[in-house]
C-alpha cells in the first residue's frame, strides 16, 4: 500500500488523500427494540406500597435487509461486463452509507451493537464464483415467505431471528436469491472470524473531484471478496447477505446431509472477465526492445482460437491496431457496434487527408465491406467541440468572431445593393456613365455606411492537405519502419529537430 496516499491520524485529509477505518457501526443495529421507563414518587404522606408507575413501548430501527436501495451502491471493481487485467485484483464493492455494513448482525442480536473495532462480523459479504462453481445458478424472483421456508427439503435458508414477527406484507415482499451448492459455498465462504478483515470504511477528500452522485462529505463503506478471479474465465460476484448463515460459513459445524443447496439473499451482482497475464515483469521488459513497446498499449481482450474465421481475423487485426468496440445508437435509432480509437495508438497511423469537418457526422468513416462504422474521427471531432466551448476566452473569441462575420457578409450585400441602386438611377435619369444625380453628401454617407467590411477568409470542407506539413507527422514514416528503425525514436528525433527550427 505504500502507493496510497493516506492521511495521518487527526491531520486534515488533503485533496487525494483517504483515511482507512477498521469498522463504523451504528449506536443502534437493526432490529426491534423496547423503550422502558420507571418513575417513582417519594416524600408522600400516605406512602402507598406501590408508588412506581411504568410504561414500556416496542420500537424498530430498519435498515437494508433483503435488498439494497440502488443509491445506497457506489461502484464495483472490477466493473461490470468488462475484460482486463484482474487476474490478481479482490473484487470489491463500495457503498455510500459507511455503517451498511455492520447496521445489522449476522446472528440478529443486536447486543453488540456500537463496536467499532472491527471485531464484530458484517452482515454481508462478497462471494466469487467461477463458472464451474456457479453451474448455472443465477438470481431469482422471490418472496421472504419463500427465503425462510423454501418448500424444498434440500435447501438451507437463513435462520432468522424473530422472523414469525414478520407481517404479512412483510412476508409477501419481493427479493432476488440464488441457490449454491452448499459444498461448494462451504468451501469457498469466508470464516466467522474472516468477516471482519473483509469490509473498511474509507474517509476520502472529494475536493477537485467530480461527484456524479457521490457523497459530498467523503465517507464510504467498502466490502472485499476473498478470492483472486480466474483467469481467462468470466468470474461472477455476488453481494449476499449472511444474516442465519452464521452457522453455515467455512468452518462452521456439521450440517445435516439432508441440505445439498444454500439459499442466499443476492443484494447485486455483477459478471467481468479476468484475461490472462500477457508475462511478468521480465517480459514486459523485455517487449520494450520490440517496436518501442507499443504492443503493451494494446486494449485487453480475450485470446483468439487458432483457426480464425474472416470476421474473427478482422476484429483481431482492429484490436491489435488499437480499436475497440463500442455500442452505437444513430441518429436514426438504430442500435449497432461501432470502432472506436483513441489518440493514443499502439502503432504508427495514417494522417486524415480530408477536412476541415462542419460537424461530427461528416468525419464517420463507413467500411461497406463489413458494414461497420468507425466513430473515431467523429468523436475526436465532438470531443474537441466540447473542450473548445468549454473555453470562456475561445467561446468569447468565437462569438465575436460569427460577429464579424456576418457584419462583413451584411455590409458587402449593402454596399452591391447601393451600387446597383446608383447605377439604376444614372440609367433612368440618362446620365449612364456620367455624375450621379443623388448629392454627392448623400451618396458618400450611403457608402460609408454600407462600407465592407474584410470579410474572414472560409475554409472549404474536404480540402486535401499535405501531409508531411502536419504537426508532428515524420516524413517518411511507414517506409522508415518497414525498414527496422522504431517509431518512438524517430518521433522524438523529429520533435527534437523541431524544437531547434
Amino acid at each position: 500500500m505504500s502507493n496510497l496516499a493516506i492521511a495521518d491520524e487527526d491531520s486534515p485529509l488533503a485533496p487525494g488523500q483517504m483515511r482507512l477505518y477498521c469498522a463504523a457501526e451504528p449506536p443502534l443495529q437493526a432490529g426491534g427494540y423496547w423503550l422502558q421507563a420507571l418513575q417513582t414518587v417519594d416524600g408522600l404522606k400516605s406512602q402507598p406500597a406501590d408508588n412506581s408507575f411504568g410504561v414500556e413501548n416496542p420500537f424498530v430501527v430498519t435498515g437494508p435487509r433483503f435488498r439494497l436501495p440502488p443509491q445506497d451502491l457506489q461502484c464495483v471493481y472490477p466493473p461490470a461486463n468488462m475484460v482486463g487485467q484482474y487476474e490478481e485484483v479482490l473484487a470489491h464493492v463500495v457503498l455510500r452509507t459507511r455503517t451498511l455494513p455492520w447496521v445489522r448482525s449476522i446472528d440478529g442480536n443486536t447486543a453488540d451493537a456500537g463496536d467499532d473495532t472491527g471485531t464484530i462480523p458484517p452482515w454481508l459479504a462478497l462471494l466469487m464464483m467461477y463458472p464451474d462453481e456457479l453451474n448455472g445458478a443465477t438470481p431469482k424472483t422471490i418472496s421472504v415467505a419463500q427465503l425462510i421456508n423454501p418448500g424444498d427439503p434440500a435447501i438451507l435458508a437463513p435462520t432468522l431471528v424473530n422472523a414469525d414477527r414478520l407481517t404479512a406484507d412483510e412476508l409477501a415482499s419481493q427479493l432476488l436469491a440464488i441457490d449454491l451448492d452448499l459444498a461448494v459455498f462451504r468451501t469457498i465462504s469466508p470464516t466467522l472470524a474472516e468477516l471482519p478483515m473483509l469490509a473498511h470504511v474509507r474517509e476520502v477528500n472529494t475536493d477537485q473531484k467530480e461527484i456524479m452522485g457521490m457523497v459530498d462529505d467523503g465517507w464510504f463503506s467498502v466490502v472485499v471478496g476473498n478470492r483472486l478471479p480466474q483467469a481467462g474465465k468470466e468470474n461472477s460476484c455476488f453481494l449476499v447477505s449472511l444474516e442465519g448463515h452464521q452457522d453455515h460459513l467455512h468452518g462452521g459445524g456439521a450440517i445435516a446431509p439432508q441440505y445439498t443447496t444454500i439459499r442466499l439473499v443476492s443484494l447485486a451482482s455483477w459478471k467481468f472477465t479476468a484475461a490472462a497475464a500477457r508475462g511478468s515483469f521480465l517480459d514486459y521488459m523485455q517487449n520494450l526492445c520490440g517496436r518501442g513497446g507499443v504492443d503493451l498499449l494494446q486494449p485487453t481482450h480475450a485470446p483468439f482460437p487458432g483457426t480464425l474465421s474472416a470476421a474473427e481475423a478482422l476484429a483481431r487485426e482492429a484490436l491489435e491496431i488499437g480499436y475497440l468496440p463500442l455500442q452505437n445508437v444513430t441518429r436514426g435509432g438504430e442500435v449497432t457496434t461501432s470502432w472506436y480509437r483513441g489518440p493514443l495508438t499502439p502503432v504508427p497511423t495514417a494522417p486524415d487527408p480530408l477536412g476541415p469537418y462542419f460537424y461530427s457526422d461528416r468525419a464517420i468513416r463507413y467500411d461497406q465491406t463489413n458494414g461497420i462504422f468507425n466513430m473515431a474521427f467523429a468523436s475526436a471531432w465532438q470531443i474537441g467541440q466540447l473542450l473548445a466551448l468549454s473555453d470562456a476566452a475561445f467561446a468569447s473569441a468565437l462569438f465575436e468572431w460569427r460577429i464579424r462575420s456576418y457584419q462583413a457578409i451584411q455590409g458587402t450585400v449593402a454596399s452591391s445593393h447601393l451600387q446597383a441602386f446608383v447605377h439604376e438611377w444614372n440609367l433612368q435619369t440618362g446620365q449612364a456613365g456620367g455624375a450621379a444625380v443623388l448629392a454627392p453628401a448623400l451618396l458618400q454617407l450611403f457608402s460609408r455606411a454600407t462600407q465592407p467590411a474584410a470579410a474572414p477568409a472560409y475554409i472549404t470542407a474536404h480540402h486535401l492537405r499535405d501531409t508531411d506539413s502536419l504537426p508532428g507527422m515524420v516524413p517518411g514514416l511507414n517506409e522508415r519502419i518497414q525498414a527496422g528503425e522504431d517509431p518512438l525514436y524517430l518521433l522524438r528525433q523529429h520533435l527534437r529537430q523541431a524544437a531547434k527550427v
